[in-house]
């Protein structure tokens, strides 16, 4: 029998290799924001996910901005339709295993900030255009952005289909989830959230957000139809239509970005990583944990980014290792060249 709460406590398309454990905090309404080790599952993939094949024909190689960015920009960075989703605990029958409890984040979201969506992020927003199909279904790739010091990326895409878009569900705050199994693959972790305003019975217009993992450094973004893909003995990928594949590399200049606390803090305009060893974040089990996180302006204002209770990201991972690290996606814009200092577990950490 399908269990709904365990398929959204555990998601796809997260690697684990070179013994390393990965885990990614899957932020549904439903679970705790903030302390993520109690809810989040670890996910073994294996090596079957690590295999990448020669670029295809839909490879895309080549940088060209992308002319028209105002509604990707809105869509990632400003409300996108969900300006305040509330707090709540909910209460889940799990029969022989009695009653659990989740406690749904409070999550806001502001009006993008176009003098610097158009300052540090439109200049490194490539066109792609690229597309890939299966069945009726019709994948097109839109436009994409990777900034390099934080592996992190931003993916304008649509699915369309001309006899309608089905199979997908919403959470409160409009991310995407497909109960009866994930329609696309992306080899690197990613959470996608529907975008209300160019969304059809016809075509589904969403914003996916991309964490590359340790293993996945250096690898491209690909992405394709789930039931496109096998995978064969050798545990080589087997594709019956070929997929879209993405370079993991900005153009030539790259975003700025800020580095604290030696380098154990990395900002760019839309996300964080945080190493936690040399700041004494992490637990007995290589864990870095971040329970409150807030990013101070030089006029006084604050950004906080997570609390207990608050969750004002799109997409949070975590990577266990030695030396562990967290990655927050923003659903803001940072502005880099006012940033005073970061706040991390109540311990500030200046500019």
């Amino acid at each position: 029998m399908f269990d709904e709460q365990e398929y959204r406590d555990v998601f796809s398309q997260v690697k684990a290799s070179d013994g390393l454990t990965r885990r990614v905090m899957n932020m549904k309404l439903e679970q705790k924001a903030i302390r993520f080790t109690r809810v989040v599952r670890i996910v073994f993939v294996g090596a079957l996910l690590c295999s990448m094949l020669v670029l295809t024909a839909f490879a895309y190689t080549g940088f060209v901005v992308y002319e028209n960015p105002e509604n990707m920009l809105d869509a990632f960075f400003g409300e996108n339709g969900y300006d305040h989703i509330e707090g709540e605990t909910i209460t889940y029958d799990k029969g022989d295993y009695g009653l659990a409890q989740w406690q749904a984040p409070a999550q806001d979201r502001e009006p993008v900030n176009e003098t610097l969506a158009q300052e540090l992020i439109a200049p490194h927003i490539s066109a792609v255009g690229q597309t890939v199909t299966y069945e009726d279904y019709t994948m097109t790739i839109e436009a994409y952005s990777f900034e390099t010091e934080t592996n992190t990326a931003l993916l304008y895409y649509t699915i369309e289909n001309p006899n309608g878009v089905t199979g997908y569900s919403l959470q409160k705050n409009g991310e995407l989830w497909w109960p009866g199994g994930e329609l696309v693959f992306c080899n690197h972790s990613m959470k996608s959230y529907i975008i209300q305003a160019e969304t059809t019975e016809n075509k589904l217009s969403l914003a996916g957000y991309v964490s590359i993992l340790a293993s996945g450094r250096g690898e491209n973004i690909y992405l394709n139809f789930s039931p496109n893909l096998d995978w064969n003995e050798l545990g080589n990928r087997v594709e019956s239509v070929a997929g879209i594949s993405l370079p993991v590399q900005s153009d030539t200049e790259g975003m700025d970005t800020v580095k604290l606390a030696d380098g154990n803090i990395v900002i760019s305009p839309m996300s964080i990583v945080i190493y936690g060893r040399d700041l004494g974040l992490m637990n007995a089990g290589d864990e870095t944990m971040v329970h409150s996180l807030v990013i101070r302006y030089n006029d006084g204002t604050e950004y906080l980014v997570c609390d207990e209770g608050v969750m004002n990201y799109a997409y949070g991972t975590m990577v266990q290792e030695p030396n562990g690290y967290v990655t927050y996606c923003l659903n803001r814009i940072v502005d880099l060249k006012n940033v005073s200092a970061v706040v991390v577990e109540g311990t500030e950490y200046q500019r």
